[in-house]
């Protein structure tokens, strides 16, 4: 590991970023309220996480969140 390119570990730390990000979305939706109504928009975040998998370049942090995808998408 120590002998990776600077630009390599500044990948995987922002796919960390993003990952944690969706993963904190997916888990705890924002919630709106429409027409009385409250909604939550977990599937907004589970179609975001979907579309933003095959840019993740560390496996890790990719498996990960297909994890979180392939749970909540089932609920």
């Amino acid at each position: 590991m120590e002998n990776e390119p600077i630009e390599n570990a500044e990948s995987v730390s922002s796919d960390k970023e993003i990952v944690d990000r969706l993963i904190e979305h997916i888990t705890n939706p924002c919630k709106i309220e429409v027409d009385g109504t409250i909604h939550d928009i977990g599937d907004f975040y589970i179609r975001e996480a979907n579309k933003v998998l095959g840019t993740i370049t560390d496996e890790r942090q990719r498996i990960r969140l297909q994890k979180y995808i392939d749970i909540y998408d089932a609920k």
